[in-house]
């Protein structure tokens, strides 16, 4: 691990913005597959991400602001998510134009498999060479959270009731709770976050959300060298 070679901070974040890109882990909407556990959906999952920054790996996707976050062809597995910065080169581990196929080991660190270089072209690829209708993917290790990103329709994965007709028999109904993607809000999540800066895509630009307000801010405003 220590002949790893990565582009410096300052050049990554040069990329990102050239592109106006961000790097970010969503809360799946709908959830995919992947361990089991209490805190898998949101709020928890994100909650748990924001706690474990300095030990743990997350897989991410760079979004831009014309990105499509709904239906079945779009540009990453949620609506909401951290956004990620890099605490030094080394915390990037792998990236790929579709999804790396990364997994976590018994230490919670992400993995795949492993590139002992990654070239600021490896970095422009994964962002230009990523399917129109998919996202991409950036396995980041011991990161730091730049803010929340949510964007529109906000949809969020939960635990509800099943829907139950009318006329079905009692004793063929089962009220056990089952996942379902449901539609949040800016300031639901504002107040889930607070603490946090909360930005947007609208107009094809990017917004910070306070107050009930919109504010355009630059991508340097985020991501500082």
């Amino acid at each position: 691990m220590n002949d790893i070679k990565r582009p410096e901070i300052k050049e990554i974040y040069g990329l990102l913005k050239e592109k106006d890109a961000l790097i970010v882990h969503f809360s799946g909407a709908p959830k995919g597959d992947g361990p089991e556990r209490p805190d898998n959906l949101y709020p928890k999952d994100l909650f748990n991400a924001i706690k474990v920054q300095e030990d743990c790996g997350l897989s991410c996707s760079t979004v831009m602001p014309k990105d499509k976050f709904y239906g079945f062809e779009r540009n990453a597995i949620g609506c909401i998510g951290i956004i990620v910065g890099l605490r030094s080169p080394s915390s990037l581990y792998d990236v790929c134009h579709e999804d790396c196929g990364s997994y976590e080991d018994k230490d919670c660190l992400r993995k795949s498999s492993f590139k002992e270089m990654i070239s600021i072209s490896d970095l422009r690829d994964s962002i230009e060479c990523r399917n129109y209708d998919s996202y991409n993917e950036w396995v980041v290790n011991r990161y730091s959270v730049l803010g929340i990103l949510a964007v529109k329709p906000f949809e969020i994965s939960v635990m509800n009731l099943p829907d139950i007709p009318r006329d079905m028999p009692l004793h063929l109904t089962d009220n056990t709770p089952v996942k379902d993607v449901v539609q949040t809000n800016l300031l639901e999540i504002s107040d889930k976050f607070s603490g946090f800066p909360i930005y947007t895509f609208k107009g094809g630009k990017i917004y910070q959300f306070t107050n009930n307000e919109y504010r355009e801010v630059n991508h340097s405003q985020i991501y500082k060298n």
